[in-house]
């Protein structure tokens, strides 16, 4: 489970569970995976002193944590790395931070990665929306910009998503959606839509299942 602590919802995953019920795999298929999560950025941008959340200035660069490029560069280094488990969410990074790697060089980086055995999820448990003057002037329409350039592979949708109503959460999957390249999936299992008459029929999944070292790995998205 990950979300802001182990009692914390978020999303679930639940690995080879799917293909367990109808398969039986050999020791040697054993999946090595690297999961790295985030949660509760709310439109925290721009870098951040670790002591009292403020907005950092470049020159007091070792106080800061987070931050939309550092995200984005440091699970490019991970990609690079490979290790079994990271979150980035709350580490200090040091600076400065460099510059965020373009789409193509993030999927080239995954591509490669997947062929070294070096499997990567990249999981996201909501509250994007609130948090800075980001959001307050210009609501999902930068949220959606900053949300594809992480390239999360799966985001669960959290409460703050809902601060505006359905409407501008819709109008933010819709944008994400668009500009995804690698179709990420939204999900919420707590959330009962009415496929056809609501704003969000179509849009959200309670759960998904992607291939990961050639075996099915199950995640189920809950706040």
């Amino acid at each position: 489970m990950f979300g802001k602590g182990p009692l914390a919802p978020g999303l679930f995953l639940v690995v080879a569970v799917v293909a367990v019920l109808f398969h039986t795999f050999p020791p040697s298929s054993a999946l090595n995976l690297t999961v790295i999560h985030n949660n509760d950025f709310h439109t925290r941008f721009v870098p951040m002193k670790s002591k009292n959340y403020a907005e950092c200035e470049l020159d007091n660069a070792t106080e800061c944590i987070g931050g939309a490029a550092r995200t984005v560069a440091e699970v490019k280094r991970r990609f690079e790395k490979r290790r079994t488990f990271f979150n980035c969410s709350k580490l200090l990074f040091p600076p400065p931070p460099p510059p965020p790697p373009p789409p193509e060089q993030m999927k080239h980086l995954r591509e490669v990665s997947e062929r070294e055995g070096g499997n990567l999820l990249f999981l996201n448990a909501g509250d994007h929306f609130q948090g800075t003057f980001w959001y307050t002037i210009l609501k999902s329409e930068v949220v959606a910009q900053f949300v594809s350039l992480m390239e999360h592979d799966v985001m669960a949708i959290g409460n703050h998503e809902f601060d505006d109503g359905p409407e501008e959460l819709v109008s933010f999957i819709r944008k994400v959606k668009l500009s995804d390249r690698r179709r990420m999936s939204i999900l919420s299992c707590n959330i009962v839509v009415n496929n056809g008459s609501e704003p969000l029929a179509g849009l959200i999944e309670p759960s998904t299942v992607k291939t990961i070292g050639g075996l099915p790995v199950a995640i189920i998205g809950k706040r």
